[in-house]
């Protein structure tokens, strides 16, 4: 063949006018054609061919984003996996709230090491303590005011507690101890100190002892209405005043004496107006200088009151 050429090669019919190259080819019956509808294009922009992911998963009947289900695992087998899962989560947190109660409530990491008693001045200290020894080790998560209070029962001259915890398992009791406002006379046991509602708060032998005024009546008058008559009015009084009666009496509610140091009587007469009755009369005691020597003040009609 001309040229050296080997028949059965395609033959290079070299550049055209236009610069290109043409390859002819021998036998058109090798080559196949290509099917058009099984390519398509090549999607522009998005990045990682997110169009094109669209387009497949439209075509599949998925929703854009939704996961293909796994392989052999029906809609059942599904929710009861879910529900596995639920469970176990909701048994877990359960164990963890039982953990923190039993820590909280029952484990002797926060459990009582130490007491300490304040406001005790009517009541012994010492006997306090030793009613509170019953909590010693109990956590303080499970100590309340009113265990205390109950605690505390057989002593007359605690009102109320108010308790407070500190780091390394203190606890502080703080005492709200009853007021004496006047004393009785009890016998041959001497006298005995009680407070506005007729608790006794402690008895002393001595007469020197009784810094309170003394309701006449003893032990009997106690609980009664006399004893809330008087009992209402020193109440009243104001602490300088208080300190020069000496005792208190009432035949009914409308007759309330107070006898003051000296032996000065005062008419105090029924309960109501305690307030303005209780400063009229501490103005006249005051005013000894300017009304000379009284022997009875009348402030039962405290807007008019009578000095004798």
């Amino acid at each position: 063949m001309p040229g050296g050429e080997r028949p059965g090669r395609p033959r290079a019919s070299g550049a055209t006018s236009t610069g290109k190259t043409r390859v002819k080819v021998n036998d058109g019956s090798k080559v196949s054609e290509l099917d058009s509808e099984r390519f398509e294009e090549v999607p522009t922009g998005g990045g990682r061919f997110s169009a094109w992911r669209r387009t497949v998963q439209t075509q599949s009947g998925r929703e854009p984003g939704q996961r293909r289900a796994p392989a052999g695992l029906s809609a059942e087998a599904r929710k009861a996996g879910r529900r596995r899962r639920t469970l176990g989560a909701v048994a877990a947190a359960l164990l963890l709230a039982l953990l923190l109660v039993f820590v909280v409530f029952f484990s002797p990491l926060f459990a009582v090491r130490s007491i300490d008693v304040e406001g005790a001045r009517l009541t012994d200290a010492d006997e306090v303590r030793d009613h509170l020894s019953q909590f010693e080790g109990v956590p303080m998560t499970r100590i309340s005011e009113r265990d205390v209070m109950d605690s505390l029962g057989s002593l007359p001259q605690v009102r109320s507690v108010h308790i407070s915890t500190l780091p390394d398992g203190h606890l502080v009791v703080e005492l709200t101890e009853r007021v004496p406002v006047a004393a009785v006379e009890d016998g041959d046991k001497g006298w005995s100190l009680v407070d506005q509602d007729g608790t006794v708060l402690r008895t002393v032998e001595d007469r020197a002892e009784v810094q309170v005024p003394v309701i006449e009546g003893g032990t009997d008058v106690l609980g009664t209405e006399s004893f809330d008559s008087v009992a209402g009015v020193l109440s009243t009084l104001p602490s300088s005043l208080l300190e020069q009666v000496n005792s208190a009496k009432a035949e009914s509610d409308s007759t309330v004496e107070l006898e003051l140091d000296g032996g000065v009587t005062a008419r105090w007469g029924d309960s109501t107006r305690g307030n303005l009755k209780a400063e009229v009369l501490a103005q006249l005691v005051d005013a000894r200088e300017q009304t000379g020597a009284v022997n009875v003040y009348d402030v039962s009609s405290p807007e008019h009151p009578v000095l004798e």
